[in-house]
């Protein structure tokens, strides 16, 4: 539902929005919204996509980060319409909301960071730091077979990306040549392979 591509032709209500919707016509798709109206939701969507993006950029430094800074914010909005009450202008509420979710992802981003740099990626690094305790040796061990298999089971183009970035320590141009891809693409499928990674290691920093 909410994609800034999704074809609107057969949506009039929108065909017809203003350049700059009114404070009355957010203060009313809002108010729809919170009823369960999802064209209320497009209208909203569709009228500040554009000036929420730009600002989501300020903070997250990427168009595609940006896009999806801005589409979760909207999905929260929707998921949590009953319980939304706005006081004041419905353009500050939802540029604060954009950057909550922005301050967020890229706080959420530090610890993904955190994690490479504070895990070694390859057995030999671990063993060759572990001391000669027989119980933490095989703690390291066990950590270590843990991380490979996480990464063992990335995506194909995520992983050889992961691989190529931290273990054979490349540039992002080098990886983009070594792949034939672009340098964002290389950006973006590092940042698959460490929200992946995150997610089935978080626990590691618990």
């Amino acid at each position: 539902m909410l994609h800034r591509h999704h074809d609107v032709r057969e949506n009039p209500e929108i065909d017809r929005l203003p350049r700059e919707p009114s404070p009355a016509d957010l203060t009313a798709w809002m108010e729809r919204l919170g009823t369960g109206d999802a064209r209320a939701l497009e209208l909203l969507f569709q009228a500040m996509y554009v000036p929420l993006c730009a600002y989501a950029q300020s903070f997250v430094r990427s168009t595609p980060a940006a896009e999806d800074v801005v589409s979760e914010t909207f999905l929260k909005l929707w998921t949590h319409r009953d319980r939304i009450r706005v006081r004041g202008a419905v353009r500050n509420y939802l540029y604060i909301a954009v950057r909550n979710t922005a301050i967020n992802q890229v706080n959420r981003h530090r610890r993904e960071a955190r994690f490479v740099e504070e895990y070694p990626m390859n057995l030999e690094e671990l063993q060759s730091t572990a001391p000669n305790d027989a119980e933490e040796s095989l703690h390291l061990d066990e950590l270590s077979a843990r991380v490979k298999e996480a990464i063992g089971l990335l995506p194909p183009r995520a992983q050889q990306t992961y691989i190529l970035y931290y273990q054979h320590e490349m540039s992002y141009a080098e990886v983009a040549r070594v792949m034939g891809v672009s340098v964002k693409t290389v950006e973006n499928q590092l940042a698959r392979a460490l929200r992946i990674l995150w997610a089935r290691l978080e626990d590691l920093f618990q």
